[in-house]
């Protein structure tokens, strides 16, 4: 059962753009650029979002090679 700060598979509007763009944005980091600037409602959406922000930032480790 998701929590209330769960907002996947609810149909929230920032968890879809979020779940569509978080690899491109990872892409953006890796490339030394600000992913902030040009996904603006991604980068406020991890920061209100625990869940995505945790995949965010598991995805980011994994391409990394480094452990969570």
């Amino acid at each position: 059962m998701a929590n209330d700060r769960d907002c996947r598979g609810r149909g929230s509007d920032g968890a879809s753009e979020c779940g569509r763009g978080v690899h491109v944005c990872v892409d953006l980091m890796l490339a030394g650029a600000e992913s902030e600037q040009q996904y603006p409602g991604i980068a406020a959406h991890l920061l209100a979002c625990g869940p995505c922000s945790d995949d965010f930032e598991g995805l980011l480790a994994a391409v990394r090679g480094s452990p969570t």
